[in-house]
């Protein structure tokens, strides 16, 4: 599963998710600040999954019919918080979906 992280999620997270293509929006120089720029990008390159920390994201009805966006919560999005939610996201993963929206926990 080709998966993308959000600059907004520490850079750590893809070492918990090793079964998986994990590509970071930093390590990419995808500096877009607008999010629907940047879920169009991560279709054209081929993405399956996008996880970020802010919620509101919304797949455009003309996009991807594979991208899937993920939102993890938490207190914060440094890794002590957000490293009680790998487990799900994992789970989340596995379960892959197309063309869907989770927010973990829900």
């Amino acid at each position: 599963m080709k998966v993308l992280l959000d600059e907004n999620l520490p850079q750590d997270l893809q070492y918990y998710l090793p079964h998986h293509q994990v590509s970071t929006v930093g390590s990419l120089h995808w500096h877009i600040p607008h999010d629907e720029r940047l879920l169009e990008r991560a279709q054209t390159f081929g993405f399956d999954v996008f996880v970020t920390h802010e919620g509101g994201l919304r797949l455009a009805s003309e996009g991807s019919p594979r991208l899937s966006v993920i939102t993890l919560r938490s207190e914060s999005n440094m890794m002590d918080d957000v490293r009680p939610l790998v487990v799900p996201l994992l789970e989340a993963l596995n379960a892959f979906r197309p063309n869907t929206v989770t927010t973990i926990p829900e």
